[in-house]
């Protein structure tokens, strides 16, 4: 698994042994912690400010990374909805956005790594974000044939936690940069989310990279604007099936990509996976397309698409949110405590010091709990 998450954890130490007055924490300073699991819950009880472990024990609790390897898997959907020149590379006038499909687990490249430094165009004028996060996706865009295939670089905004697409590494290593664009992440439902088969996904590239005509169209824009997306069943599983195949022929936009990868796995996948009604009966490849991507693969614009995913239980992320990891430390700490918040009186007599930003006394990024 890519690094990032629990190797995330930001923790501190001490030269001498000695414990300071008060925490400050920097995650530029910051160093790793070396903790036991954090294994049952002791018996704790509130006294004051802390939080009572034993005489030898605290817990801390540190912010572990975005951990997006925990969030984002392969098929998931990441949209643009922005005006920018990203969102207008799927379709025409950048109308309603851009969509893009992971295929790959998001991988960590740290600031200060060599890797780090080869990608130093890309990473973000904000010092404070030291990760950033290669994806491999899927789309198709006017400014190539074919299938577009790609590395998204990605980064979570310390302010606001959103998603923000930096660039793109592609086949030739080259680093395409973007303006700055927010990002949804649309992660698949759970019921298909639970037992994902990266092998099929990864059939469903190699079958979709070798089909010819696969350039972005103007065509299938116009289509999608005056005709239905919605996908109509047949009077048998056949027939919708064929015409389901009919609709992956015709030249695509992003959105088709989207909808054929998926419909293409769900038709693999239900050549692996047993009916609930038996294993003497067949799992009709159309009866999951209709239940999970019940869609026209040429003429699908972004907003039937993501309002079509969110009916059949698709999530959207717009924010990364902040993940804590607590950690059970042997050894007493005498006088580390949790700094008090600052009065509303305290607050309005000084508004510069009473902000949430990292440069204020809200800076620590861990917070220790002693007795």
């Amino acid at each position: 698994m890519a690094a990032g998450g629990a190797d995330m954890m930001m923790g501190w130490e001490m030269t001498d042994g000695s414990v300071p007055p008060e925490v400050h924490m920097h995650a530029a300073e910051s160093h790793p912690l070396q903790p036991e699991p954090f294994g049952p819950r002791p018996n704790c009880g509130l006294a004051g400010n802390t939080l009572e472990l034993g005489r030898s024990s605290c817990v801390n609790f540190s912010l572990a990374g975005n951990a997006l390897e925990l969030m984002m898997a392969p098929g998931d959907v990441l949209c643009v909805r922005g005006s920018g020149r990203l969102s207008e590379i799927g379709n025409v006038g950048g109308f309603l956005g851009h969509v893009l499909v992971v295929v790959a687990p998001p991988r960590s490249v740290q600031r200060a790594s060599d890797e780090g430094v080869e990608l130093q165009a890309a990473w973000p004028a904000d010092e404070g974000v030291k990760e950033l996060w290669r994806v491999f996706t899927i789309d198709c865009s006017r400014q190539s044939r074919g299938l577009h295939e790609a590395e998204s670089l990605l980064y979570v905004e310390r302010c606001s936690g959103r998603l923000i697409f930096a660039g793109e590494v592609g086949c030739d290593a080259e680093i395409s940069l973007n303006e700055v664009e927010a990002v949804e992440l649309w992660q698949s439902p759970r019921k298909l989310r639970e037992s994902l088969r990266f092998d099929l996904m990864q059939d469903v590239v190699a079958d979709m990279r070798e089909l010819k005509g696969f350039d972005w169209s103007a065509e299938t824009v116009a289509r999608a604007v005056v005709k239905s997306s919605r996908a109509v069943a047949k009077p048998t599983h056949a027939e919708t099936m064929q015409k389901i195949v009919e609709y992956w022929e015709k030249a695509p936009i992003c959105t088709s990509v989207v909808v054929m990868f998926w419909q293409r796995y769900l038709l693999k996948l239900s050549g692996v996976v047993m009916s609930k009604k038996g294993a003497e009966h067949k799992v009709e490849p159309a009866e999951l397309v209709m239940r999970w991507m019940p869609l026209k693969a040429d003429r699908v614009l972004p907003g039937d698409l993501l309002t079509t995913l969110k009916s059949v239980g698709w999530v959207c992320m717009a924010q990364i949110p902040r993940i804590f990891q607590p950690m059970l430390c042997h050894g007493p700490l005498p006088g580390l405590v949790m700094p008090s918040m600052p009065s509303i009186a305290r607050r309005e007599e000084s508004a510069e010091s009473a902000r949430f930003e990292d440069t204020t006394i809200f800076d620590t990024r861990m917070i220790t709990l002693t007795c």
